[in-house]
């Protein structure tokens, strides 16, 4: 019956259209614009005539999309019109219309609800189920909200029959309906429990998702257990837990089997479940850190957190996806979350004391009395200055501050570790009377030549010393760091291996754990930094020392290097160490008399012996390559004071056996004392293993005769240092006084026609630790030795671009050959 009428009105209303469409198009406007005429439209509307109204309707069934379009663009002045066209005979022309309605509904709204009756009636009784769809899409952008409207669209989407496109759409226009009635709620979650078409159970999840959003008062805890049944199904269909997951996104609410239940679908592969998963899980990070008031919660979230943040690493970005974005944000929370336990945890602490006049005079003094009696305890050191927590929340804004503002409380911050931070410069056995202060450098990349006390009188900025090895660049160092009045770090390049901060650290007795502060204080300028030996590091060492350099511009460090292909830093002058002149060389030499420890026989005559030698060595009238020679070892400092012990000893130097007249003099003297040969190939076994592990100290279990007779003062090849261990029991170490003295036993194992000496010469070719070695060995090696191994470093120059050792060995070779 209600269909049969229903036709009968449609008969009529077209014959009315055919007979008086003008007259009713013109009446329906005046009545609505009288309606209207204080409300103006929302949107992009436009008031239409009703002459074009009426053409426009006319035209309905031949219109094209963006015609359509342009029709909603009337807006409400159009929705009486269209809602007598919906009751037309002409299916196409009804069609249309319901779809203009939609779209007057994108952008007015209810403003168009005066075509809700209408719509609901076709929605339940109109043949069509193309057409019904459009009529619940219809509704779905008009929102009426009413309980009518609902109730209409709750008994559609359960009529028997009903296609599943339709049913689609009915669940749609529920998600703008819906007051969030539990009858909704509870069919809608029955589809998705039960329904076979995928499709429909996934646009019903998506409404309760938008309903959950607007009315999360209904969904109580038996329907979030339902949701967590859907997705925690593996054969679920991949839309249906998407939008369930966003469902249980829009409640938020924070529940650990919510969270468990999510974790379960990261193991999905599609896309879509992923990003909607990582969305869910990145609010929930943030729902817990903003629910998190007290510290217990804090940290309970936090483990939570961790969970999520541990999950969501474990997944790859997928491109046009958010799962980058999320995996930012709960690594952020995190952070955040961080400094919210930092400041409740200083709220606690101050609550008791914030409004009390006593505690700001209290304040600074127990912490004056503290960094009072920081140098003499240990406990002090670790548990209020270098514990970051401590120190940022006892004292409070301001003490942080202070400690890295204000350099005398910087420098007290460094005091107790002032012995730890200078021990590898073995200050207990510099002797300043051996260091030759009129040496003098130039800027590099000029020709100003300047004395070194001049141009470089302490630790001041950034800079590079460059020079060959004996020009006394650690002797420099040394006595700069002896003489320094402010707070300095004396580091050998090897021990910067993992990084300066980290090198740093290890002197500070495990103290300076806040490795931030740490930062702060040598960027601030807090201490002074002497690295040594760069030349003696891999490339990567090199590199990251360097980088270090270039990130802390403004404090004062100083390194010092030989000559090799690198890229120095940006910020640091170099200036290049210049070998002695003939007046320095022979002031230098004269010079080291008062140091020789031999009998008053051998001294006598000392000077003469000095200037006889030097006559002949630098004599002009000898060949050209020989005189080069004679002035690259004499312009040496370290290779004069060993020419010093051995005129002393009342012999005449060898300038091309230096090192080998130098152990024969010690050699002799072990004979006697021991009354047995020096134990050469032993002790350099000994050396070489040392080397190769990186050991920088000479204990005397093994060799303690050798080190005692290479520790005399008529030698000085060795210098020891004594010490107590934590059980009190004495301590003794011995290290080279030089590393061209290390070399010269290094070199004896690279020696000789065997096999092991002939594997070792081709080992180590590009290990930075053996350079001087290798410069030695262009001395020591048979000639066509010598020749073989220059071949075999120009391969490796030439495959690894690294020509550190094999430019300057090839000179050497070259100057024997021309000899």
């Amino acid at each position: 019956m209600l269909m049969s009428n229903l036709f009968c009105w449609q008969c009529f209303s077209a014959l009315l259209i055919k007979i008086f469409s003008k007259s009713i198009l013109t009446l329906s406007f005046v009545f609505f614009s009288l309606d209207t005429v204080n409300k103006p439209a929302s949107g992009n509307g436009r008031v239409c005539s009703p002459d074009e109204l009426v053409n426009q309707i006319g035209q309905l069934p031949k219109m094209e999309d963006a015609e359509l379009a342009t029709l909603a663009k009337c807006g409400p002045s159009a929705v009486p019109v269209l809602n007598s066209a919906l009751a037309s005979s002409d299916f196409q022309a009804a069609y249309q219309a319901a779809y203009v309605l939609y779209l007057i509904g994108i952008d007015f709204g209810s403003q168009a609800q005066g075509a809700v009756p209408t719509l609901r009636t076709l929605l339940q009784n109109h043949p069509d189920a193309h057409f019904r769809a459009r009529c619940a899409y219809a509704l779905e952008t008009i929102a009426p909200s009413d309980s009518e409207t609902v109730n209409v669209l709750r008994a559609t989407f359960q009529q028997p029959g009903q296609p599943d496109f339709v049913r689609e759409a009915v669940a749609q226009a529920l998600s703008t309906n819906s007051q969030g009635e539990p009858e909704t709620v509870a069919l809608l979650l029955s589809t998705v429990l039960s329904s076979d078409e995928a499709s429909v159970r996934s646009l019903s999840a998506f409404a309760l998702a938008e309903i959950a959003d607007s009315h999360k008062d209904v969904i109580d805890t038996v329907i979030v257990d339902q949701f967590i049944e859907v997705i925690q199904n593996p054969g679920e269909d991949a839309g249906v837990v998407e939008y369930t997951l966003q469902a249980i996104d829009n409640l938020d609410r924070v529940d650990q089997g919510v969270v468990d239940a999510i974790l379960i679908t990261l193991t999905r592969e599609e896309p879509e479940i992923l990003e909607q998963a990582s969305i869910t899980l990145s609010n929930i990070s943030d729902e817990l850190y903003q629910q998190a008031e007290r510290l217990r919660d804090v940290d309970q979230s936090k483990a939570t957190i961790l969970t999520i943040q541990a999950a969501l690493s474990q997944i790859e970005p997928i491109e046009e996806t958010d799962i980058g974005k999320s995996q930012a944000a709960v690594d952020e929370t995190l952070l955040e979350l961080d400094r919210k336990r930092q400041l409740l945890m200083i709220g606690s602490l101050q609550s008791w004391t914030i409004g009390r006049r006593a505690y700001w005079l209290i304040h600074p003094l127990l912490w004056g009395t503290l960094i009072f009696i920081y140098p003499r305890s240990a406990q002090i050191q670790a548990v209020f200055f270098w514990n970051k927590y401590i120190r940022g929340i006892l004292g409070c804004w301001y003490v942080g501050a202070l400690l890295t503002l204000v350099p005398p409380l910087r420098q007290r911050l460094f005091a107790p570790f002032k012995e730890s931070l200078l021990a590898d410069a073995k200050l207990d056995s510099f002797d300043l009377s051996t260091y030759f202060a009129d040496s003098e450098v130039i800027l590099k990349d000029t020709a100003n030549r300047l004395p070194i006390s001049t141009a470089i009188p302490k630790v001041r900025g950034q800079i590079i010393l460059e020079g060959e090895s004996g020009l006394g660049k650690t002797m420099l160092l040394r006595r700069m760091v002896s003489s320094a009045r402010h707070i300095t770090v004396y580091l050998p390049a090897q021990k910067c291996e993992h990084g300066v901060i980290e090198a740093i650290q290890a002197k500070l007795h495990g103290q300076a754990q806040d490795a931030e502060f740490l930062r702060h204080l040598i960027y601030s300028g807090a201490l002074d930094i002497c690295i040594d030996g760069l030349n003696e590091v891999r490339p990567d060492v090199r590199a990251n020392i360097t980088a270090f350099v270039e990130s802390y511009f403004k404090g004062n460090i100083i390194m010092t290097t030989q000559p090799l292909v690198w890229t120095p830093p940006a910020t640091a002058k170099t200036y290049v160490l210049q070998p002695l002149h003939k007046d320095q060389i022979k002031q230098f030499l004269i010079g080291q008399c008062p140091l020789l420890d031999r009998p008053s026989g051998s001294i006598a005559g000392y000077e003469s012996r000095c200037t006889t030698f030097l006559d002949s060595a630098l004599d002009e009238g000898q060949s050209p390559e020989d005189l080069t020679a004679a002035r690259r070892i004499l312009s040496n400092p370290m290779d004069v004071s060993v020419v010093a012990q051995i005129l002393g000893s009342g012999m005449v130097p060898d300038l091309a056996q230096l090192q080998q007249q130098q152990y024969d003099l010690m050699a002799e003297d072990y004979q006697q004392a021991w009354n047995q040969a020096f134990p050469l190939h032993q002790f350099s076994d000994f050396v070489y293993q040392m080397r190769l592990s990186d050991t920088y100290g000479l204990m005397g279990d093994t060799f303690f005769q050798a080190l005692l007779v290479m520790e005399k003062e008529r030698h000085r090849m060795v210098l020891s240092r004594q010490w107590q261990d934590m059980d009190g029991t004495a301590k003794k170490e011995w290290s080279f006084r030089h590393d061209k003295i290390m070399e010269f036993f290094l070199a004896q194992p690279f020696l000789g026609s065997s096999p092991d000496a002939q594997e070792k010469r081709l080992q180590h070719l590009g290990d930075p630790r053996f350079r001087g070695v290798y410069l030695l060995l262009a001395r020591l090696l048979p000639l066509e030795v010598a020749l073989e191994l220059r071949e075999a470093l120009i391969q490796y120059a030439a495959d690894t671009q690294d020509h550190t050792v094999s430019d300057r060995y090839v000179r050497m070779v070259r100057s024997r050959q021309a000899q």
